[in-house]
């Protein structure tokens, strides 16, 4: 239960322990138990709270923002990027031995370059408006598009070569027919039932979209109500699959600690204790429950994987000035005047510092 620390050993509340004063603190928080683990966790909440956070976890960067962006030079807006140049509103982009280079708009892609407004790239160059592609060069409005180059509006091709919706046309009848296409898609947009006008330069429609808002990644960096999603004219999945009332075993009926579960429990089916819905645990899971002495969790895997999406911070930048008034840093006396892009909003409870008064604090 420690932060900020570097090069410690049987550390608890980031003070020093003796290895038995350690392992005793370990003993009483009972944490093969369900409460021991949930007392734990909410005491390590409050504690962290305590403690300055770095304004971003941005690392070997220059001249970029966002949060946890590495290894990258010139990308501004970016989340989670690694390894990539010249980037814009970007995220899960590029990796150390595939970087992103020129692009604007990307999410998940990985040695992508001169593209825009694409969803799932690789390995592919002046992508435009591309839904997952891989390999592909000079591509337009495509979506699965593998292995292809000059195609426009097309969708499940492999090596394909002068496409237009799936036809195929020779190079010369290719390039006088893109020119007339683009300007009709300027002189007869779409417009969506809110009235959004998509010229040529838009990404597809979100009302065209196969999923509804609530059932996509969307809803997990921008949570909107369903009555928010209808404002806005997306689709809202009314009936999203779950099984309910189907339990065989009442959360308060698992025992507590994990030493007391057996395989009977693989026959059981659970009841989530936040939204109701089914769920059972298979057998590889509770191998590794029972090694590491972890709880059966209480939460389905939805429910788990948005209280750990709830522990990061949002696609989304703040201007906010350092925290910091320690008299012993450098700024001396008063507080700090550093001003910074951070995620994190002016609003929560964290106390949030420069990089240089993080170093100070935590070295």
């Amino acid at each position: 239960m420690c932060t900020g620390l570097r090069g410690k050993k049987f550390n608890y509340r980031n003070m020093q322990h003796t290895k038995e004063e350690y392992e005793k603190i370990l003993k009483d928080y009972k944490l093969d138990t369900f409460s021991g683990m949930e007392k734990a966790q909410k005491e390590f909440n409050s504690f962290l709270e305590k403690y300055p956070r770095r304004y971003a976890q941005n690392f070997q960067s220059l001249n970029c923002n966002g949060d946890i962006v590495s290894t990258s030079k010139n990308c501004k807006y970016c989340f989670i990027t690694k390894g990539s140049e010249n980037c814009r509103y970007s995220d899960f982009a590029g990796d150390a031995k595939n970087p992103d280079k020129d692009c604007y708009d990307l999410t998940m892609s990985g040695g992508v370059s001169e593209s825009y407004e694409c969803v799932v790239g690789d390995h592919s160059q002046l992508n435009f408006f591309a839904l997952f592609s891989v390999k592909s060069q000079d591509i337009r409005y495509t979506q699965h598009c593998h292995n292809c180059k000059h195609c426009f509006g097309c969708a499940g091709l492999r090596n394909a070569n002068y496409c237009i919706f799936n036809k195929q046309y020779t190079k010369e009848e290719y390039k006088n027919l893109i020119p007339k296409i683009i300007k009709q898609m300027n002189e007869i947009p779409y417009k969506d039932k809110k009235g959004n006008i998509y010229k040529y330069g838009e990404y597809f429609p979100i009302e065209l979209s196969y999923f509804g808002y609530n059932e996509s990644c969307a809803m997990e960096q921008w949570f909107l109500t369903e009555k928010q999603v209808k404002h806005e004219g997306y689709n809202w999945q009314e009936n999203i699959q779950r099984t309910t009332g189907k339990e065989t075993l009442l959360p308060e009926n698992i025992p507590d600690n994990i030493n007391d579960i057996n395989d009977d429990i693989l026959h059981e089916v659970l009841a989530c204790t936040k939204c109701k819905r089914n769920y059972k645990i298979v057998s590889n899971e509770l191998l590794f429950y029972q090694k590491m002495k972890i709880p059966i969790p209480r939460k389905c895997f939805h429910c788990r994987h948005a209280a750990r999406l709830a522990r990061t911070n949002p696609f989304k930048l703040w201007h906010r000035n350092c925290m910091c008034d320690k008299l012993d840093h450098s700024h001396g006396k008063g507080k700090c005047e550093v001003e910074f892009e951070t995620s994190y909003a002016p609003e929560r409870p964290e106390i949030v510092y420069c990089e240089k008064c993080y170093q100070g604090e935590v070295y």
